[in-house]
């Protein structure tokens, strides 16, 4: 493979987040490089576009960009569709947040409080109106959040490379990416199994595998690894719209089928074999807020599998220039790296072209960890 001697600008990663970014910078007159990642999470990830239906209280800076990125969703999908002829399957069917103890709904109207502040759209549920909402769920109390939606993550992918290429992008697939290039201080590009390539910019979007890559000059990123796992099954009765409770998402999919997801656990490594307690702890927990899954059949084949996810300690993204002039990072978007795939390629192109961005990016910036 015969590298260019120069582009603009270099993505390492080919994720949701790279190549939104690459699109981006691309369609501002940028000649732009990127190099898929040497190694990734197996699985795919949820498509869900959730910025409000969440149980826990996430930092302000996430919900902040989160929102931003939903608001941004329908037209960045719209755009993607007209350029690669087909539809990423982008819906807006809502979602429920099940509380099953007097502790669960407690937690979760706490974790109402910003949204409230907002005046951000949802809505309150007894037992009844839960059972009203959604019959085939047992809760004690619930949240419905009428704006959240979903997305296939495989067409998103596929809409997103389509649209990239479409803008000029250059993508080398399984080229590994060596050693980041620096001169006189500042990013100069990388070099690469097949050679050098000198850019001014790099952007480091590798995800789960930029802790796995070992890429020489970079600097070590504080992150932490999170598995979840995937189930895959048929729902018989179908499901109107996401399903959140203790310890599991419910995704349901445009084919009928439906996709039970763990919540994410810390790991040490970068294993994705699930053991046999995790995926009955799993079914378990959906089998509890909705008693008819037992009875659901598995979607064969790949009904399981798992995924890796990065996650800086503070629980935000790591997003914008290193103390390395040039060198960019964009990772540890946990399990939201689709939902901020259209705020987190906007934002960061505004850096890297030294426009000023639609929201702070301070508690993002990787000189929090002194990077």
């Amino acid at each position: 493979m015969i590298l260019p001697p120069r582009v603009d600008a270099v993505i390492l990663g080919a994720g949701f987040v790279a190549l939104a970014l690459a699109r981006e910078l691309a369609s501002r007159g940028q000649d732009v490089a990127v190099f898929s990642a040497p190694v990734s999470g197996a699985g795919r990830p949820s498509g869900l576009v959730n910025a409000q239906a969440r149980r826990t209280t996430d930092p302000e800076a996430l919900n902040e960009i989160a929102l931003f990125s939903r608001h941004l969703f329908a037209g960045f999908v719209e755009e993607l569709e007209e350029v690669a002829g087909f539809s990423c399957d982008f819906d807006v069917h809502g979602a429920i947040a099940l509380a099953r103890t007097g502790d669960e709904e407690v937690a979760l109207d706490r974790a109402l409080d910003w949204q409230r502040a907002r005046g951000l759209s949802f809505e309150l549920l007894s037992a009844d109106e839960t059972h009203a909402r959604e019959p085939l769920a047992e809760a004690q109390a619930a949240a419905l959040f009428p704006d959240e939606g979903t997305v296939d993550p495989g067409r998103l992918r596929a809409g997103l490379l389509a649209a990239a290429r479409d803008e000029g992008v250059r993508v080398f697939a399984e080229t590994p990416v060596l050693e980041l290039l620096t001169e006189a201080g500042r990013a100069s590009g990388v070099r690469t199994l097949a050679g050098p390539l000198h850019a001014p910019f790099v952007v480091n979007a590798f995800g789960a595998s930029a802790a796995l890559s070992g890429l020489a000059g970079a600097p070590a990123l504080p992150l932490r690894l999170h598995r979840s796992l995937r189930i895959e099954l048929a729902a018989p009765q179908g499901l109107p719209r996401t399903v959140l409770a203790r310890g599991m998402k419910l995704v349901p999919r445009r084919d009928g089928t439906v996709t039970l997801l763990g919540d994410p656990s810390e790991v040490r490594d970068a294993s994705l074999r699930p053991g046999a307690g995790e995926v009955a702890r799993l079914l378990d927990a959906a089998s509890a807020a909705l008693p008819s899954l037992a009875r659901w059949p598995l979607a064969i084949p790949d009904a399981l599998s798992a995924r890796l996810h990065l996650g800086a300690p503070d629980d935000l993204p790591l997003l914008g220039e290193t103390e390395t002039a040039g060198y960019f990072l964009a990772t540890a978007f946990r399990d939201d790296t689709v939902l901020l795939a259209p705020a987190a390629s906007l934002l960061l192109a505004d850096l890297v072209t030294r426009q000023a961005p639609a929201i702070a990016m301070n508690p993002f910036s990787p000189a929090r960890f002194n990077l």
